[in-house]
């Protein structure tokens, strides 16, 4: 403890400590500061968020121009080894559709896109059309999609 102490002594040689800290001995006997759950909470909460504008900023990363047209050629046309134009099952602005049970795909993080499309690749049934459009995708075809998807207004 005098080791901390004399490390928070200010130039009048008094110790200094802050009331809303609370010295506790561990096993140890070393001295540590606890902070009361309040503030341990309130800690983690200004942490978070001044680590979400990096996330965010890291997130909205534009994907690269081909990628989007890729996609948007894949989401309109469809291709020859079995993906269809999604607007066949999703609705004509991909809103969704509720006769078919298919989900609104516009405007989903791409993240989410292709964690679904892994999932639906790998469900033992569900939906037939749409996991034979997923197991006939690449990674690559995948990824465009879900691009091109983020980019539409939901």
């Amino acid at each position: 403890m005098e080791r901390m102490e004399a490390a928070m002594r200010d130039g009048a040689g008094t110790v200094k400590r802050p009331d809303d800290f609370k010295w506790v001995s561990t096993p140890d006997l070393e001295w540590h500061r606890r902070w009361p759950i309040e503030d341990d909470m309130s800690l983690r909460t200004a942490s978070l968020a001044a680590l979400l504008p990096l996330s965010v900023l890291i997130g909205a990363a534009a994907p690269p121009p081909a990628a989007v047209a890729l996609g948007k050629r894949l989401v309109t046309q469809g291709n020859a080894h079995g993906i269809l134009p999604c607007a066949a099952c999703h609705g004509s602005h991909l809103q969704g559709n509720r006769a078919t049970g298919a989900a609104r795909i516009a405007g989903v993080a791409p993240a989410e896109t292709v964690s679904d499309l892994a999932h639906i690749a790998e469900m033992p049934s569900g939906n037939y059309v749409m996991r034979h459009i997923a197991r006939s995708m690449t990674p690559t075809e995948a990824k465009a999609i879900a691009a091109y998807l983020a980019t539409i207004k939901p």
